[in-house]
């Protein structure tokens, strides 16, 4: 019987320790979690350019975090012996942000998730099995869905979960909210 592996690269040391949601989640899927923790050095990227008054209060804004993700997994794949890293990039990755880029006669549209997009899994994945390991196969089963697909799943398959979940894409920061608080209007319209 296969059972699955979830890898938690830490956004930092200890948050996986230090967060009972990301535990729950696990415990919730029946896997065995293994987890990797970054240091990004972010604080001290702070105090210098502060010593240098570089500006006060800079905060490091993101990380290729999926980029980070990709070659953690396939890393860790290696090292264990797993042959297949799947991710959870869906397909809105795929397009940019409406902002654009000129310079030296060029137009480029921006796109912040690049790292999760379709071309940056394809790549990915053979540069993994050129330089890395012949063997792992890296891919997203997300790939094709749009959020709304995958919100429909979850709320109709993956109930066990919905208590775990929270959303960071809201302007005052991360809010936890619990599923029974999301209105049910919302819910219904997520799920169909």
């Amino acid at each position: 019987m296969f059972v699955p592996t979830s890898l938690l690269p830490g956004d930092g040391v200890g948050e996986f320790s230090g967060s009972p949601r990301l535990q729950g989640i696990v415990e919730a899927s029946g896997s065995t979690c293994l987890v990797m923790e970054h240091d990004f050095g972010l604080d001290q990227v702070a105090e210098v350019r502060a010593r240098r008054q570089l500006g006060r209060g800079f905060k490091v804004q993101g990380n290729p975090w999926a980029a980070l993700v990709a070659f953690d997994s396939v890393i860790v794949a290696t090292a264990l012996g797993f042959d297949t890293v799947a991710v959870g990039n869906e397909r809105s990755a795929n397009f940019g942000n409406g902002v654009f880029l000129e310079g030296a006669g060029e137009r480029l549209e921006v796109n912040h998730q690049f790292d999760k997009s379709l071309e940056f899994e394809r790549a990915m994945h053979l540069y993994a099995r050129k330089y890395l390991d012949p063997a792992v196969y890296y891919f997203s089963p997300l790939q094709q869905l749009w959020e709304s697909q995958i919100a429909q799943i979850f709320c109709s398959r993956l109930r066990s979960f919905q208590g775990l979940f929270i959303s960071c894409n809201s302007l005052g920061g991360c809010q936890r909210r619990s599923w029974p608080e999301v209105p049910p209007a919302f819910r219904a319209r997520l799920a169909s």
